[in-house]
């Protein structure tokens, strides 16, 4: 992340950052915060036990009575402050960030009025159908007596929900109308304030998944998505908790889900706060449920802040520096900012003290903290619960650890995660052994199953590789895409389109041609790594070798070429020269198998675009190549799912 050209205006070490909060999020955030080359000392008020031990570490614990805001804005005054992460969302629908910002303090945290759409379910349902935010059908009441009479005759299953904040004790999924009538009751009468209103809608089934998104109160930029464990026992049984593990990414969405429910779920929420007058600036989090069947995405509910424990998860993910990406928010730059994150999972399993959600005891000496994170690569601990007494970590909580583990795989991650866990001893604390059980169980087996049945297909290139990006795109963002870009080979050693594969992930070679004696030579050597790598097809993107008949015999209807004319017109070089030269009204692309004869394989795939009057070359290419962005994948689609074959070397449709 490039801090010139973001506009950043602090680049040495010597911004000093406040955090509030006292969670396992906030000692995620004071962790992250205080890695970066920007920050000199990591405030955190109240924080924890782990925090206090992170002095050396440039963390320190402070205690500022929260409530009191002008004490908080005297302190960022007297530390020279450079701007405050607000963790919880009390803090927030408090106003803490409306008097900070006001007394010239930045905050990352959305004010009052725009962290409304968690602080009141009633104005979240009601500002998302004002925005076509796709939710569960729903109404709110105001009077017990209504809430009981719609429970009785609601036309669907329902969830009962207070309205305002409960501390995770608001929301009943009742299994019947008698616990439905008893949920109205008690969340009315047992919540204060929060009750007096109630959300009664309509229950979806599916799987639910967090998205959340860092947010400048214009541009959104979703992180990766995540899955917590909201019930206190193994199996999904017991009590609803603050969260008893999570993990990320999560398999349930495909990159090309995330991306269109990141629109209809984020941007459009961030864009209706903007039109209302309230711009969120902040981390949105959207809780989606993926609805059995049709894998509809409905919002469930949206938190205005970081997720525990997803913060615990999503944090260790993030390869860019947080510093930046909370000053680029601040800012309103976000756009300029490629946020980036590493190709790992993260898993965090939560051991809580005996009896949360509940009554619990604390004051339980904790050891082998230090240990776990020495013995297991890829640990970090993050605590909550938790206070120093001397030497001594004490548990203060309902949820004391968060255990993380980061490694290239899922199951890596979690097995990691109850390894450390392992090494940990307190006889007050309990956790979970099903820590993403379900997606390893049900939705990796699915998915590697869908990996063996994908066709690999290499590419072929010589230069910068537009083409082999827009393949490698679409086959790793759509799981449904029938296939795998497993190898990219080049005759050229500094052609660009190398480190671009490279970056994805995706084996590269360089077979130097001038390296053989003959053509046949050359493509012998490329023959051999295709067969090595199981390669069933082959796509020629900016390669500017001609293949001999040998190798196109071998690899007969297997090789895919672009051409940047509607052949078999313009056949050759200088396509885009022939056609302006010709007078033509439109051009566009052919992706065609190979054969020997330059140009005249079976063609799969064309996209027309007009050519324009004043029309050069350059402007001609740079038109046509967003096609060919298009076609070629599509057309590598049609061949490696079978809709088309050659039959007798005509191109045959499969209905």
């Amino acid at each position: 992340v490039s801090t010139q050209s973001t506009g950043f205006l602090h680049s040495t070490m010597s911004n000093n950052v406040l955090v509030v909060g006292g969670g396992g999020r906030e000692h995620a955030l004071a962790w992250k915060l205080s890695r970066s080359t920007h920050v000199s000392k990591v405030y955190v008020s109240p924080g924890n036990g782990g925090t206090a031990l992170c002095s050396p570490l440039n963390i320190f614990n402070v205690d500022l009575p929260l409530q009191n805001h002008e004490r908080v804005a005297q302190f960022c005054q007297e530390k020279r402050i450079q701007f405050v992460v607000v963790g919880p969302e009390q803090p927030l629908s408090e106003g803490l960030v409306n008097y900070l910002s006001a007394a010239g303090v930045k905050c990352f945290g959305p004010t009052k009025e725009a962290s409304m759409i968690e602080a009141s379910k009633a104005f979240s349902k009601d500002f998302m159908a004002r925005h076509n935010i796709p939710t569960a059908a729903y109404r709110n009441f105001t009077n017990k007596e209504d809430a009981l009479q719609f429970v009785r005759t609601a036309p669907f299953p329902v969830v009962v929900k207070a309205s305002g904040l409960a501390a995770g004790k608001g929301v009943v999924v009742p299994k019947d109308v008698e616990e439905a009538l008893k949920a109205v009751e008690e969340l009315s009468s047992g919540l204060g304030k929060a009750g007096e209103t109630l959300v009664i809608e309509e229950r979806l089934e599916g799987e639910e998944v967090s998205l959340l998104a860092f947010s400048d109160g214009q541009t959104v930029i979703v992180m990766p998505p995540a899955q917590d464990h909201k019930r206190a026992h193994d199996g999904d049984e017991g009590p609803n908790t603050g969260g008893m593990g999570a993990y990320a990414p999560s398999p349930l969405l495909s990159a090309e889900e995330v991306k269109s429910i990141s629109k209809i779920a984020l941007q459009r929420a961030v864009d209706g706060m903007k039109k209302e007058g309230i711009p969120f600036v902040g981390v949105l989090y959207a809780g989606i449920m993926i609805q059995n069947g049709t894998r509809a995405p409905y919002v469930l509910e949206y938190n205005c802040r970081f997720g525990d424990p997803e913060c615990q998860v999503l944090l260790p993910l993030l390869k860019s520096d947080l510093y930046e990406v909370i000053d680029a928010c601040l800012s309103q730059r976000l756009h300029l900012l490629d946020v980036k994150w590493f190709n790992k999972y993260a898993s965090t399993v939560v051991m809580a003290s005996k009896g949360y959600p509940g009554a619990y005891a604390k004051g339980h000496a904790i050891t082998g903290i230090d240990m776990a994170c020495k013995e297991v690569d890829g640990v970090t601990i993050f605590h909550a619960g938790t206070s120093l007494d001397g030497a001594s970590i004490k548990n203060t909580g309902g949820r004391v650890l968060a255990v993380t583990s980061v490694q290239n795989t899922l199951p890596e991650s979690v097995s990691s995660a109850y390894q450390a866990v392992s090494f940990v001893t307190c006889e007050a604390l309990f956790y979970r052994k099903d820590i993403a059980n379900r997606a390893l169980t049900k939705y990796l087996p699915a998915l590697e199953a869908q990996k063996k049945q994908k066709k690999k297909t290499a590419i072929l290139i010589s230069g910068s590789g537009t083409n082999m990006e827009a393949l490698i795109k679409k086959a790793s963002s759509d799981r449904n895409y029938p296939t795998e870009i497993a190898l990219v080979i080049s005759n050229k050693e500094d052609a660009k389109g190398l480190e671009k594969a490279a970056k994805a992930g995706i084996k590269t070679i360089v077979i130097k041609h001038q390296s053989f004696p003959d053509r046949k030579a050359f493509e012998m050597e490329i023959d051999k790594h295709l067969e090595a790598e199981g390669i069933e097809f082959v796509c020629l993107a900016g390669f500017m070798r001609i293949l001999s008949a040998w190798f196109v015999e071998k690899w007969k209807y297997k090789v895919l070429n672009i051409h940047p004319s509607l052949l078999p017109s313009f056949k050759g070089m200088h396509a885009h020269k022939l056609a302006l030269e010709a007078g033509v009204r439109v051009t566009g692309c052919s992706v065609h198998f190979v054969l020997a004869e330059v140009d005249a394989g079976p063609i799969i795939v064309q996209k027309v675009v007009d050519v324009m009057p004043g029309d050069t070359e350059e402007t001609l290419s740079e038109r046509v190549k967003s096609v060919e962005h298009i076609a070629f994948p599509l057309a590598l689609e049609l061949v490696t799912s079978g809709e088309v074959v050659v039959v007798d070397g005509k191109l045959v449709w499969r209905q």
